[in-house]
């Protein structure tokens, strides 16, 4: 059992919910494989738009529930570039939802994008070189606002505010980091 005396049972719960496949819409050009982890829903909705703003759904398909707490939908066809959103019915309300998993989104993220992430490769990527972790945590990663890190009037950055300043060389920051 899930509970006992009102007591959650973690493990009872891994056991039945724990999924660890792959989340969200799962592209290849033939077919996009939709999948939502939502336990507690009692009903889900794909809705699939042609833009990112506040159109109405091109179409919009029941999912089927499925393993481990998931809700799954297939559909054929190349949806690159396909937004979407899922109507979750869950203790008692509906609402419609952005998806956790989503790789990419619209407008605001108020819809999650279908993305055919190979096509975004810039040239040459497959032949970088990248570092090697054995660990995890071996990770150095930065969160940074792109107007903060090139704002400055020292930097000479051209492209203040933009991402396209960050690839400019011979540019420094605040404190003369190169």
């Amino acid at each position: 059992a899930l509970t006992f005396n009102n007591v959650f049972n973690t493990s009872a719960f891994e056991e039945t919910y724990g999924y660890d496949g792959e989340l969200g819409a799962i592209y290849t050009p033939t077919k996009t494989t939709f999948r939502l982890w939502a336990p507690t829903a009692t009903a889900v909705t794909l809705n699939l738009y042609a833009q990112g703003n506040d159109s109405e759904p091109t179409s919009s398909v029941v999912m089927s529930k499925d393993a481990k707490g998931t809700w799954v939908h297939e559909a054929s066809g190349d949806l690159d570039k396909t937004y979407y959103t899922y109507t979750v019915t869950a203790l008692g309300e509906t609402k419609e939802a952005v998806d956790p998993y989503a790789r990419a989104v619209g407008v605001n993220g108020n819809r999650g994008m279908v993305l055919n992430l190979d096509a975004t490769d810039p040239e040459g990527w497959e032949d970088s070189e990248r570092p090697e972790f054995e660990n995890s945590t071996d990770a150095i990663i930065y969160e940074a606002h792109i107007r903060d890190l090139s704002v400055s009037p020292d930097s000479g950055i051209t492209n203040k505010g933009k991402f396209l300043g960050l690839t400019e060389e011979n540019t420094t920051t605040a404190n003369g980091i190169k």
